[in-house]
């Protein structure tokens, strides 16, 4: 299984327009980072998880041609946009996405905690606690688990299924608030 992380910034992308902080000034390459997008590659399947509003230069820039399933973590703009075949989500938040997608959109739900089979690669969505629908992505190959969080929040939200931890060999997880701009109280 081969994991390629096509944006790892923010929700606007890093460097922030207008933004003055060390990370958003430098011009180390690094600093410069799309929105979140990542791609898994096995032997028989390819997976896009999350569609970022920097997809098309992603996929250019790491000349990916091939998307055979696209899951989404959760119906904000910056992960889900439209232009694939097929999608897959968890189920509670299947309807936000179709009025984001709109509704000719083929959208799988899936119960959290379900497996899929992908080829040789076992995915299934976990809670992420961030908005209604949000999931962890966990992604089974080859006795390898990796985890992909999207956003999520930690602390107890009604309007969603509350944070799961999910074991895993390697958690991706996301940084919105990982920039120097953001203080938080010890």
């Amino acid at each position: 299984m081969e994991i390629t992380f096509l944006g790892t910034g923010t929700s606007h992308g890093v460097p922030i327009v207008g933004c003055e902080c060390k990370t958003c000034n430098s011009k180390d390459p690094k600093n410069n980072r799309f929105r979140s997008s990542i791609y898994v590659k096995t032997s028989q399947k390819n997976i896009l998880i999350d569609t970022s509003p920097d997809l098309r230069l992603q996929l250019l820039e790491n000349n990916i041609t091939d998307i055979d399933f696209v899951l989404f973590t959760h119906a904000h703009a910056d992960h889900a946009r439209s232009g694939s075949a097929q999608y897959w989500a968890a189920e509670p938040g299947v309807s936000l996405l179709q009025r984001r997608l709109g509704r000719q959109n083929r959208i799988t739900a899936v119960d959290y905690g379900e497996p899929i089979a992908f080829g040789d690669v076992s995915v299934s969505l976990h809670p992420a606690g961030h908005i209604l629908g949000s999931s962890q992505v966990r992604v089974a190959h080859a006795g390898e688990v990796w985890v992909a969080s999207g956003d999520y929040k930690r602390q107890s939200d009604p309007t969603c299924a509350g944070f799961e931890v999910v074991p895993c060999d390697t958690f991706i997880t996301e940084a919105t608030f990982a920039l120097p701009v953001y203080r938080w109280p010890s």
